[in-house]
């Protein structure tokens, strides 16, 4: 692989290329305000941005509050809940489930509410795993 000018010729003295990795974290405030709009989408309650009522149609939609809940500057522990609903009758009469993925994202700085999350999946694990459906929960290998 070469680098090439400007012309699309190869390029022998062009000057050092460096690559540098990302900075912005996976659970950054302004990748989940990202997931939250992208959500919103999926739910065909689009955000309305870009047009010159934009900030109008937001406040009436309360959509606002989306933006207003989440902190651009605050790192956020991601909570991802996975459920798969059986569907017998379809359109190929083939057998498939239906999956949805749950997100719930906590600061970091709020221990509180960290323990209380981590208690509530623990405990759903365990009953899941009582009644013969068991469903892994790990505090290790988190995103933060």
């Amino acid at each position: 692989m070469s680098s090439l000018d400007e012309t699309g010729n190869p390029c022998n003295d062009c000057g050092v290329a460096s690559r540098t990795p990302g900075q912005m974290q996976q659970t950054q405030g302004e990748r989940v305000i990202r997931e939250l709009i992208m959500s919103e989408r999926y739910r065909q309650s689009p955000y309305n941005q870009g047009n010159a009522s934009s900030a109008r149609i937001r406040e009436i939609e309360m959509s606002d509050e989306l933006l207003d809940s989440v902190s651009r500057s605050s790192t956020y522990l991601g909570y991802y809940f996975q459920h798969s609903v059986p569907r017998f009758n379809n359109p190929t009469g083939v057998f498939d489930n239906d999956q949805y993925q749950y997100k719930v994202y906590v600061k970091c700085d709020n221990a509180a509410l960290i323990t209380a999350m981590d208690n509530m999946f623990l405990s759903l694990s365990a009953w899941a795993g009582a009644n013969f459906n068991p469903v892994p929960f790990s505090t290790t290998g988190i995103d933060a």
